[in-house]
């Protein structure tokens, strides 16, 4: 079987609805039983997937989602990272040896951090990049980073690597708190409209 076959046999099959041939409703606590992959890129050569996989979580009430590879088969899926951390909207660099993900994971200590978003916005992630391999996946920028968020919603949220695979093009903000020192001091929190797209 070929990894797209596989793929999508993995998109049809790893959904947890229930198998019950009864009319009962779905109910709210069914949707936390949905399990499935988002967000599939093959590599160039078409014998890898990488995916997001998406459910909620059942303690915390909260929508996870963290990085996964298929190598070859449906039946070789696993998680690239242990404890299935934050990833999402996974990318093949050219050459197919690494993947350029969205997290909203803490950068390193002593890193300069993401700056922190309100509720009602897309969240705050930022761009890291793993090998195709696994181990241990590391943020695109160094420790003083100059840019804030990268955009992850499905408009503005694109991110491509260059023809060498040498270079990213992705869309973030400026990173520069908007408020006034006294409101910093203050602790005020800045809602707009626009949900702080900009």
């Amino acid at each position: 079987m070929n990894v797209r076959a596989g793929a999508l046999l993995l998109a049809l099959g790893t959904a947890a609805w229930p198998q019950e041939t009864s009319k009962k409703p779905i109910t709210v606590e069914d949707l936390y039983r949905v399990d499935g992959p988002r967000a599939v890129v093959l590599s160039k050569d078409g014998t890898k997937a990488a995916f997001a996989r998406a459910w909620i979580d059942p303690e915390s009430r909260q929508d996870r989602s963290s990085l996964w590879l298929v190598d070859g088969s449906a039946d070789k899926a696993r998680a690239l990272e242990a404890g299935e951390p934050d990833a999402r909207s996974p990318l093949f660099s050219p050459d197919g040896r690494r993947i350029a993900f969205l997290s909203t994971r803490h950068r390193p200590k002593g890193w300069t951090p993401t700056p922190p978003v309100p509720p009602e916005s897309d969240p705050a992630t930022d761009l890291w990049v793993i090998s195709a391999d696994g181990g241990e996946p590391l943020p695109l920028s160094g420790p003083d980073k100059p840019y804030g968020r990268v955009l992850s919603d499905g408009f503005y949220g694109r991110v491509v690597f260059s023809a060498d695979g040498k270079r990213l093009a992705f869309v973030a903000d400026d990173g520069l708190d908007p408020r006034t020192p006294e409101e910093r001091a203050a602790d005020v929190t800045v809602v707009r409209p626009d949900q702080g797209e900009g």
